[in-house]
């Protein structure tokens, strides 16, 4: 569900990226818009960058999904990982920019984003974790 709101978010930036201008006012400045921002020029370019953005996030969806949808149902862990370190990697890089560039509502709002993907995910952690024969196994299996 949560990579399904995510790209149905991301196809809302890249088809209406206007939508969504009112969101990124208030993560960006609160709500007060400087008026430069209002100039048209302006607002086509910001609705440029957030249909990319919107494009980016469905990308990202897309793999996630199909990485769900297979190795992560049928319980390969490294599927675990493919999802999980990319989402802290995501979360860490854009929070830390947000919060030095002073744009700490951005960091507010990745953190829901973050908590809606580490929830299931640590939730299922404990299934992906190799048996102690599973790792000899490995070994074994490197050495033919």
């Amino acid at each position: 569900m949560v990579i399904i709101g995510i790209a149905l978010f991301g196809v809302v930036l890249v088809i209406f990226p206007r939508l969504t201008h009112g969101l990124f006012n208030w993560i960006a400045f609160l709500g007060d818009r400087p008026k430069p921002l209002g100039d048209p020029e302006v607002v086509g370019y910001l609705s440029f960058v957030y249909g990319v953005l919107g494009a980016v996030m469905l990308g990202w969806s897309a793999a996630f999904y199909y990485i769900v949808r297979g190795p992560f149902r049928a319980g390969e862990s490294w599927s675990w990982y493919a999802l999980a370190v990319p989402i802290t990697v995501w979360f860490v890089a854009d929070s830390a920019h947000s919060m030095v560039s002073g744009f700490w509502p951005n960091a507010v709002f990745n953190a829901g984003f973050f908590m809606a993907f580490s929830v299931p995910l640590v939730a299922t952690f404990i299934s992906f974790r190799p048996q102690p024969n599973q790792a000899l196994k490995r070994t074994l299996h490197s050495a033919d």
